[in-house]
């Protein structure tokens, strides 16, 4: 009778797996839908769901969100949290806005549109973006040739990956969840061997060195996961912007931690940065998302990396974050570091970058000018096999 159930909950959510299967073979959009049948299974009648989609490709953002159109059809109150706003406007039914802490709008769906809720969001219009000049990137500053890596199992999750980014450049690499991008960030970073290939930072290999060595020697790196990898929850903030620099002024004396020095940073890099918070003593686990976010962002630029490496830095912020985030990225190139950006935002990469890259299964399938090529091509792109060649 139980397993009758949930094969029936399965396929209701759209999960087409065994339910035999682990759940560590799963991945990230099946695992939603897991948990969708969990909490149905359970007899749950009202559904919370907290940013569901904020780590999905747009194709599997678009299948969940039919999912709970359909469950919402059968009967289901869903509440959706979310900072998506096109999403919101095309699922909801009702919606409201709230601004630090307090609704500040309600309206029915068919009322709102992207910009009126921003603006409700903000409590104003956002700033105009500024233009950038594309054409002044300078030397190479970091280059990758031919990079293999291999899984525990010895199954190839990248294969023969080759690029290089100058100064003042933005490289994005886009891909559909599993076709290799985690695996080749932390390879880049130092924390995955490769099987085969090079590292160039600059004019010297790093292909051998520690990511200790490489971030001492400027590899920002801005991880995916900003709450298993990038932050000390319950560290303060002047420990956290301390983090991977601990070693250097201002945040050292020495052999010594350098508090005064490392406060001082900190409160520079919220300023810049714009991080809302009482203090610098506060525990990061205290702030928003958008503020961890940009805490993480800014202790990375604020150490003046050549390269930096930001692995989903808009996922699961707000629309004032995400402006915010965006406008430190151009400032960061403007300054004259070499950016390699990954998102599954396809409108984000195509906004911010010179040139994009298309993974597909651990290789470099395409190379796409951001200027000529649309969402829904590079989704295409992202989506279809092939060998290396231009879209």
């Amino acid at each position: 009778m139980a397993r009758r159930r949930i094969d029936q909950l399965s396929s209701a959510c759209g999960l087409p797996v065994d339910p035999d299967s682990p759940v560590e073979d799963l991945g990230v959009a099946e695992r939603q839908r897991v948990e969708l049948v969990k909490v149905l299974y359970r007899g749950a009648r009202t559904l919370l769901l907290d940013e569901p989609t904020a780590v999905l490709t747009p194709r599997h953002a678009e299948a969940l969100l039919a999912t709970l159109s359909q469950l919402a059809a059968r009967g289901l109150s869903l509440v959706l949290v979310s900072h998506r706003l096109d999403e919101v406007c095309s699922v909801a039914d009702t919606i409201t806005v709230m601004r630090a802490g307090r609704t500040v709008a309600s309206m029915m769906s068919a009322e709102a549109d992207v910009g009126g809720l921003t603006e409700l969001i903000v409590g104003g219009q956002l700033p105009p973006s500024r233009p950038v000049d594309r054409s002044a990137a300078g030397p190479v500053e970091f280059a990758v040739r031919g990079v293999g890596m291999e899984d525990l199992s010895g199954h190839r999750v990248v294969d023969d990956v080759s690029f290089q980014v100058r100064r003042g450049e933005v490289l994005g690499i886009a891909g559909l969840e599993g076709d290799g991008q985690r695996e080749l960030v932390e390879g880049l970073v130092g924390l995955r061997p490769l099987v085969r290939g090079t590292i160039v930072l600059g004019a010297q290999d790093v292909t051998a060195w520690t990511t200790r060595t490489r971030r001492r020697q400027g590899l920002g790196y801005v991880p995916e996961d900003r709450q298993r990898d990038g932050l000390l929850s319950a560290s303060p903030l002047w420990e956290n912007a301390a983090l991977g620099h601990h070693t250097a002024p201002p945040f050292a004396h020495g052999r010594w931690i350098d508090r005064l020095g490392a406060r001082s940073r900190t409160m520079e890099i919220c300023r810049e940065f714009g991080i809302r918070g009482p203090g610098v003593d506060i525990p990061a686990r205290a702030l928003s998302g958008g503020n961890r976010q940009k805490l993480i962002l800014g202790r990375e630029i604020a150490a003046h990396p050549r390269v930096l490496i930001a692995a989903q830095p808009t996922r699961g912020v707000d629309v004032a974050a995400r402006a915010s985030i965006h406008a430190a990225i151009d400032r960061a190139r403007a300054a004259g570091v070499a950016l390699i950006l990954l998102s599954a935002d396809l409108e984000e990469l195509l906004s911010l970058s010179d040139e994009v890259l298309v993974l597909r299964r651990g290789r470099v399938i395409a190379r796409a000018d951001p200027r000529a090529v649309t969402q829904a091509q590079l989704q295409r792109l992202m989506m279809a096999p092939g060998r290396p060649g231009p879209p």
